[in-house]
C-alpha cells in the first residue's frame, strides 16, 4: 500500500485525502483477489491430487470383484450343467432317502395313539395297515397288545367298518394261513402273515 508523498510546504487538501485513501482501498482489494485465487488454485491441485491417489484403489477393488464372479463362474457352471446331464443324482438321493426314512417310521407313530374305552376295553382302531409282526410291534411300543378273539366280540359294536383286522393270537410266523384277521362281514379269516390289514391296539382299562 502506498500514500500519495506531499511536500512540507504543499497544502493538503480533502481532494488529496480521498484520493489516497481510494488507491489504499484499491490496493487492499487486488491482494485479496490474488490471495482467493491462490486459495482456489491450491484447493483444485489438491482435489486433482486426491482423486489420482483414489482411482487406483478403486481400480483394485474393481479388479478383485470382477476376480471373484469370473471364478465363480468357472466353478458353478460346470456343476450346473453336470447335475442337468445326470438328472441331479444328488437331490434324487436325499430326496429318496428321506422318503425312505418316512416310511420305515410310517409303522411307529412317534404320538401316543388315540385311545377309547369300548365296553371296558381301551382300545386304538388304527387306519394304517401293516403286517402281523408290525402290527404287533406297534401296540407293544405303547405296552398294549393286538386284539384277541374274545375282545373281539366284546368290541364289535364299536368297529364301524367292514375292513379287516388283525388278531394277536394263533399265529405262527414260520407257517402259511395260520395268522387270522377278524370283520364284522366275515368273521374270524386265515391270512399269511406279510399280508398287510388294518389293527386294533386294547389294554386294560
Amino acid at each position: 500500500m502506498s500514500l500519495k508523498t506531499q511536500n512540507l510546504d504543499d497544502p493538503i487538501t480533502v481532494t488529496d485525502l480521498l484520493l489516497d485513501k481510494q488507491q489504499a482501498q484499491s490496493e487492499a482489494t487486488h491482494e485479496e483477489d490474488y490471495e482467493g485465487q491462490t486459495r482456489h488454485t491450491d484447493s483444485r491441485q489438491t482435489q486433482s491430487h486426491s482423486d489420482r491417489e483414489t482411482l487406483p484403489k478403486h481400480k483394485k477393488i474393481i479388479g478383485i470383484v470382477a476376480g471373484v464372479l469370473v471364478i465363480g463362474l468357472i466353478v458353478v457352471v460346470p456343476i450346473a450343467v453336470n447335475s442337468s446331464r445326470t438328472g441331479n443324482p444328488v437331490s434324487s438321493g436325499l430326496s429318496t432317502n428321506i422318503l425312505g426314512n418316512q416310511s420305515a417310521d410310517s409303522s411307529l407313530s412317534p404320538e401316543e395313539p388315540d385311545w377309547k374305552s369300548c365296553n371296558g376295553v381301551n382300545v386304538n382302531i388304527s387306519n394304517q395297515e401293516l403286517s402281523f409282526k408290525g402290527s404287533q410291534d406297534h401296540c407293544a411300543k405303547y405296552q398294549a397288545r393286538l386284539l384277541d378273539m374274545n375282545s373281539a366280540k366284546t368290541i364289535q359294536d364299536c368297529i364301524m367298518d367292514n375292513d379287516d383286522y388283525w388278531i394277536g393270537q394263533d399265529c405262527d410266523l414260520t407257517m402259511d394261513l395260520t395268522c387270522k384277521v377278524f370283520s364284522n362281514e366275515s368273521g374270524f379269516v386265515s391270512l399269511h402273515h406279510s399280508t398287510e390289514r388294518r389293527f386294533i391296539c386294547i389294554k386294560n382299562a
